[in-house]
């Protein structure tokens, strides 16, 4: 069992990412290994792409009908 950081799953997914390379070499060769990760590091790839290009920094713009 191997158990992976979010640095790992983010450079996978990342090909902009400075470890992308490795981590999909990484990811590719234990392929038939089962993999783990926590509910906390699952949270924090997911908080990721608001930081990439084209995301939303700021969250999700809000607009209001007030008229």
């Amino acid at each position: 069992m191997i158990v992976l950081d979010a640095n790992v799953l983010i450079a996978r997914w990342d090909q902009d990412d400075a470890s992308h390379e490795r981590a999909v070499e990484v990811i590719d060769h234990f392929e038939w290994d089962e993999f783990l990760t926590s509910s906390v590091t699952l949270a924090e790839v997911l908080d990721v792409p608001k930081e990439l290009p084209g995301g939303e920094p700021d969250g999700p713009e809000t607009t209001s009908s007030a008229e």
